[in-house]
């Protein structure tokens, strides 16, 4: 179909008719090819469309549709990120980071950490890149904010 606004109709009947028989996964491949439609003249609805896809894809556990949805709004130029699982499970702290990782949640700053711990600023601050990293968290709010659900402070 030649006519953007055509085929961006067509979709939109199909997405209805899916979301009526209850067929996600369908759904969501529409929404995306409705997303690439829109995204020749409508960025804006073609940028909802994909987080709303990204989000409900993420909530059935469907990563490739979460992936693909996040390739197609990097194609539109909007930036997204995606929490890492996170590798602390496996024990991959060391037990330093694991300290610094605690104080950095009790909000202690890195020279205070370098202090208290007898370091340099730049160990400590490759250590807390390594827990942020380790826990998959980008800064460190979050790495506090994560130890406090976690209720006894990083794992051992």
């Amino acid at each position: 179909m030649s006519d953007p606004a055509a085929a961006a109709d067509e979709l939109r009947h199909l997405c209805e008719e899916y979301a009526r028989l209850d067929r996600r996964v369908d759904l969501l491949w529409a929404r995306v090819d409705l997303a690439r439609v829109l995204g020749e003249g409508d960025r804006d609805e073609a940028v909802e469309t994909l987080r709303d896809v990204a989000v409900a894809a993420d909530a059935i556990g469907a990563h490739s549709h979460v992936r693909v949805a996040e390739q197609e709004l990097r194609r539109l130029g909007v930036r997204t990120w995606r929490r890492g699982r996170s590798r602390v499970e496996d024990g991959s702290l060391s037990e330093r980071e694991r300290e610094v990782a605690e104080l950095v949640a009790s909000g202690a700053s890195n020279p205070e950490i370098a202090q208290a711990l007898f370091l340099s600023r730049k160990t400590v601050e490759r250590h807390v890149s390594n827990a942020l990293a380790k826990y998959g968290v980008r800064n460190r709010a979050e790495l506090a904010a994560l130890l406090s659900r976690e209720g006894e402070g990083a794992p051992r």
